[in-house]
């Protein structure tokens, strides 16, 4: 049983990073369109990166929308990162200095967490804005809060 356990999250650990290389890609793509359908020379590939790099660390896409969704969602990514980087001591069997430089931050941040969730929910239903998200979101916002 354990072996199958092993087994199970090795797949969803991959199954994810597939699914995240497949939506870079996507972006990538994506960021040659518009300049293409517009009749310009599409960006060069650093510049596409650039771009999407862009958009994947700040949310460029959704400032332009909702500032103040952004703001949540920036809050909630980063304070989830910093969560995921202090549990890395769980699997490493010495623990590097740099990981434990993230105790104290990631404790704090697992505060931050929840609060960043309640804010996103409240703004994505009260919000008079474009709706940025469809109801399977929601209905995750709702579980993890």
């Amino acid at each position: 049983m354990g072996n199958i356990l092993i087994a199970a999250a090795y797949a969803a650990y991959a199954a994810f990073w597939i699914r995240f290389l497949m939506h870079a890609l996507v972006w990538w793509r994506a960021m040659a369109r518009p300049a293409a359908i517009a009749g310009l020379t599409p960006p060069s590939s650093v510049k596409a990166w650039a771009l999407s790099a862009r958009d994947a660390v700040f949310f460029w896409r959704l400032i332009k929308v909702n500032p103040a969704l952004w703001f949540g969602e920036w809050v909630f990514h980063v304070s989830f990162l910093v969560v995921a980087l202090r549990h890395l001591r769980y699997f490493f069997p010495i623990v590097p200095e740099w990981v434990s430089w993230f105790q104290i931050p990631g404790l704090l941040a697992g505060y931050v967490l929840p609060l960043s969730l309640i804010y996103i929910l409240l703004v994505r239903r009260y919000s008079d804005q474009e709706k940025y998200s469809s109801r399977t979101n929601m209905a995750l916002l709702v579980l993890l809060s």
